[in-house]
């Protein structure tokens, strides 16, 4: 089994990724390759960077607070419906910090996703003090007859 770990930061972010990757190595069952890339959001890195990524299935993507900026949503979804295409029984689990209510981010990335022929649902929302998490599913919108 192949796990990979991906972000699209500075260097010293994916360098600092292969250095917990390497750190953990015991706690990972015998067969389990785990790896780290970078991966950038977006038609113009999806033609350049990320081109390795795009050779392999992914069942699941986990992703955590990447919700946040208004201005990425469009890059994330295109990026995540290009990942999912791939492997079109495939989902993306996001956890999703609410940090205003209405909360905009959320709907205007909802508003994203369907655009770029995602659905979005949510499977759990959990109240932790004052922090609203919620997990949404992301998959390929399944077309009707």
């Amino acid at each position: 089994m192949c796990q990979v770990l991906t972000d699209g930061g500075p260097p010293d972010l994916l360098s600092l990724a292969h250095t917990n990757v390497a750190g953990n190595r015991k706690l990972y069952q015998q067969m389990t390759t785990i790896d780290a890339r970078p991966l950038v959001w977006g038609p113009t890195a999806a033609s350049h960077s990320n081109l390795d990524l795009l050779d392999l299935r992914f069942n699941l993507i986990l992703a955590s607070d990447v919700t946040y900026w208004i201005g990425a949503h469009a890059d994330l979804c295109f990026t995540l419906h290009q990942l999912l295409s791939l492997s079109p029984q495939g989902l993306a689990v996001i956890a999703h910090e609410q940090r205003a209510v209405p909360d905009d981010r959320l709907e205007r990335f909802r508003e994203e996703a369907q655009d770029k022929g995602l659905s979005v649902d949510t499977l759990h929302t959990d109240l932790d003090g004052e922090r609203t998490c919620i997990i949404l599913e992301v998959a390929l919108r399944r077309q009707t007859p």
